[in-house]
């Protein structure tokens, strides 16, 4: 049992109405992802797009032989999809070949009674003629014989079944019992998702529109699933019904969200989740009458580390990442702040607050990754030039990786600096002098020495001492600052 076949043309006819059954139809556009998640090789007859043929060869291995327990899982996930109450049995055939899958198919929906099911009977020899359509003009003078199902044909003589009805008659036989390879479509899957639903009547609350987004949000996550994405961003668009009156003379008639994660991903309850809190914020100027939801940043799936940020048992298993969406999303974009660093000597400058912006660090590793060295042939000058930024580099990466915001002057205790105890230095001094230090310009220059220094309550510190001279005794009075936090 090596390939399935499915009519989603059939069971969802009472959705398509009097709309053909087509590659840019919606709901051919929905569906087809969820085949293409349990195997990439979806096919249909080169002459219809009504069945679709799954082509099991190459994912058997992955169940252990079990094809008809992969094809029960996807009769389950597409009973969870279904948009619309279905009207017939939804029925999968499997088979040796794609004429074997579509007769058992086709024979179970065509009986009297077709419950839904996953259908590897009859056998191949007790199926029906008239399941084989290359055979139609043929059924007539072979019933006549007594000639009603594939077996009783195969036992003909092939020569005679040749010189009668001809060489396609034969080769049908071969592709059915999987003699012969069967020519067929390849289905694929489109490289943008774009969906839309037109919506029965106008509609101002958004709330109203919770069941249908939130299905278009799957299937948004099965499209990348099946293409092996993860999204960052993703647009929602109402189509408003323009209105002659003054009211909403001014309204567009389109509107547009753009909804931005700071971590990719194709979780279908965390998009839906923050798709609902900005709808919430969302006021219509005019009643919809259709929504589009599109893929605008989507991503190659890559292998990554698992989240240091682990759920404690009995807790949600929400990522930092969605948490810090959410909040931006209903507090305000002001509301989370990120630390961006910037190209500066002085630490003060070195790390600014700004509004939390996933977007900016990805485009940052993005330049990073694709960045082109350049030729390395240079003068010693230059040489010597470059190990000093080297060096220089190094020692930046000593650096703590969270700063006060304003420096906290110590307790000085037998000229060592105190954190409840008297500070341990491990590292420094690390000099920095500079004119003009702050913003403030400052017209004297300020002299810095930093070290790494130990706090058996607070761990690794990063803290500096000046010295300023005394103009009343003379003398140089050392002062000691906690500038950093290592964690």
């Amino acid at each position: 049992m090596l390939w399935l076949a499915s009519h989603p043309a059939h069971w969802l006819r009472e959705a398509l109405g009097d709309l053909p059954w087509q590659h840019q139809h919606p709901l051919w556009q929905a569906l087809a992802p969820r085949f293409v998640v349990y195997s990439p090789h979806l096919y249909t007859w080169p002459d219809t797009s009504d069945v679709w043929l799954l082509d099991l060869r190459s994912v058997q291995r992955l169940w252990r032989g079990d094809v008809l327990r992969l094809a029960h899982q996807l009769q389950d996930d597409c009973h969870a999809w279904a948009p619309t109450s279905l009207t017939a049995a939804l029925v999968f055939g499997v088979g040796d070949s794609p004429w074997q899958a579509a007769a058992r198919m086709a024979w179970a929906l065509h009986s009297a009674a077709s419950p839904a099911g996953v259908w590897s009977e009859p056998d191949v020899d007790a199926l029906p003629l008239w399941t084989l359509s290359p055979l139609r003009k043929a059924l007539k003078p072979l019933a006549a014989m007594g000639i009603r199902h594939w077996g009783e044909l195969r036992a003909l003589p092939r020569p005679g079944v040749m010189r009668r009805w001809g060489r396609v008659v034969i080769d049908t036989l071969d592709q059915a019992y999987a003699k012969a390879e069967t020519p067929l479509k390849a289905v694929t899957v489109p490289d943008t998702f774009s969906a839309h639903a037109d919506l029965p009547a106008p509609v101002s609350d958004l709330t109203a529109l919770y069941e249908r987004g939130e299905q278009m949000v799957q299937d948004l996550c099965a499209w990348l699933a099946a293409r092996r994405c993860v999204a960052t961003a993703i647009e929602w668009r109402w189509r408003s019904e323009k209105r002659q009156n003054a009211r909403y003379a001014d309204e567009p008639i389109d509107t547009h969200l753009l909804l931005r994660a700071s971590e990719a991903h194709a979780d279908p309850a965390v998009w839906w989740r923050l798709t609902q809190i900005h709808w919430q914020q969302q006021v219509l100027g005019q009643p919809a009458v259709a929504v589009y939801l599109t893929a605008v940043e989507t991503h190659s799936q890559t292998d990554h580390t698992p989240n240091l940020w682990r759920p404690e048992r009995g807790q949600s298993a929400e990522s930092v990442g969605a948490c810090l969406d959410r909040l931006q999303a209903r507090l305000g974009v002001d509301a989370v702040r990120m630390v961006a660093l910037h190209d500066a000597v002085a630490p003060e400058a070195q790390q600014q607050w700004r509004a939390y912006d996933p977007s900016a660090s990805r485009r940052l590793v993005s330049a990073h990754r694709h960045h082109t060295p350049v030729d390395t042939t240079v003068d010693p000058r230059e040489a010597a030039y470059q190990a000093q930024v080297a060096r220089t580099h190094d020692v930046q990466l000593l650096r703590p990786p969270w700063l006060l915001q304003t420096p906290q002057r110590l307790l000085v205790r037998e000229e060592r600096p105190v954190v409840g105890i008297p500070l341990r230095l491990l590292m420094g001094p690390e000099r920095m002098e500079l004119v003009g230090w702050s913003e403030a310009e400052r017209p004297a220059p300020v002299v810095r020495d930093y070290y790494v220094a130990w706090s058996a309550s607070a761990g690794l510190l990063w803290v500096y001492k000046t010295q300023t001279p005394s103009p009343d005794t003379g003398t140089t009075e050392v002062r000691w600052y906690l500038h950093g936090l290592y964690g």
